[in-house]
């Protein structure tokens, strides 16, 4: 530390040294002139007349000095004794691009060899920015639950409850079905809350297609939709036609009629407006909830839900 420190001290020392006599010259002149004007008004001699040819040669001296010694390393430059400015200033500006490109090689080669850290620091980035997102649609101002509810929707566990709860879920996402599977446990637990589903198919065309199919469904008969919802709780996902067909057959629905229903266009404008609802909110993944004033992302514990309704009921925020 001591010659770090040492080394520091030469350095600014020897940077501030010119400009610090540049400084000095520069006051004993401007004073040489003030007290020869009050020598001459007060009609009396000073030393200052006296040391004004020393001060000029000495600085005449230092410039033929300088001079010299720059005409001395030009001539050392061009006959190779030394490196030459311009050769040397080359160099210098070439030093910062080898040492990014020794950076990169070492940063590849770290890479290449140590696969499995470079999969966990891209897969904890992933999750930390999901966890980010996540925090920021919570925090966000979000209508209640109670206001987005459409006729549309699919109604699950519906008797004038006190608190409204609101999913918005994709038929082909793994934790969607889940959640649905929540939300049932939920309504059979608690009377008194109101619950919603609404589709929002994000992952392929898929499940645009299974949420067509869910919407003509409860357009026909919504008492069918809880039947045609536990056909497909059981159907492999990613849900297939099929699989879609078979589960509006044991809801009970005409079959024909389902197929001509999911090309209403009131059923594609459902899902319009399921997406841009969830835009205006901040909810870009499924499965997600309002629950009362609050949004939730992502899978949720039925603790977590139950825990977000009594909050609800209480007033909490």
């Amino acid at each position: 530390m001591k010659k770090h420190a040492s080394l520091a001290v030469v350095v600014a020392l020897a940077a501030i040294s010119p400009l610090a006599a540049g400084g000095a010259l520069a006051d004993d002149g401007s004073a040489i002139r003030q007290q020869a004007a009050q020598a001459a008004e007060g009609g009396q001699k000073t030393v200052v007349d006296d040391q004004k040819p020393a001060l000029m040669d000495a600085g005449a001296t230092n410039r033929a000095a300088k001079e010299a010694a720059a005409k001395q390393d030009d001539a050392k430059g061009q006959q190779g004794g030394t490196i030459n400015p311009a050769v040397k200033a080359g160099d210098e500006a070439a030093k910062p691009t080898a040492a990014k490109g020794d950076l990169e090689a070492a940063v590849g080669r770290w890479v290449s060899e140590h696969p499995d850290e470079v999969k966990r620091i891209l897969e904890r980035a992933a999750a930390d920015k999901a966890a980010a997102e996540r925090a920021a649609a919570e925090d966000r101002v979000a209508p209640t639950a109670a206001s987005v509810v459409d006729k549309m929707d699919e109604a699950m566990g519906v008797g004038n409850g006190d608190v409204t709860v609101v999913a918005f879920i994709d038929r082909n996402d793994p934790a969607s079905r889940s959640a649905v599977l929540a939300l049932a446990a939920l309504a059979s637990s608690d009377p008194k809350i109101d619950i919603y589903i609404k589709e929002l198919p994000l992952i392929n065309e898929g499940s645009v297609a299974a949420a067509k199919a869910a919407v003509a469904v409860r357009k026909q008969d919504p008492k069918a939709a809880r039947l045609f919802e536990a056909a497909l709780l059981t159907s492999p996902l990613p849900l297939a036609a099929d699989a879609l067909s078979g589960a509006a057959l044991k809801a009970g629905v005409d079959h024909d009629a389902w197929i001509a229903d999911q090309a209403d266009p009131s059923v594609m404008g459902y899902l319009v407006r399921t997406r841009d609802l969830a835009s205006k909110i901040g909810l870009n993944g499924t499965p997600a909830f309002l629950v009362g004033k609050k949004a939730l992302v992502g899978v949720q514990r039925i603790e977590v839900l139950r825990a977000a309704v009594a909050a609800e009921r209480s007033g909490a925020k």
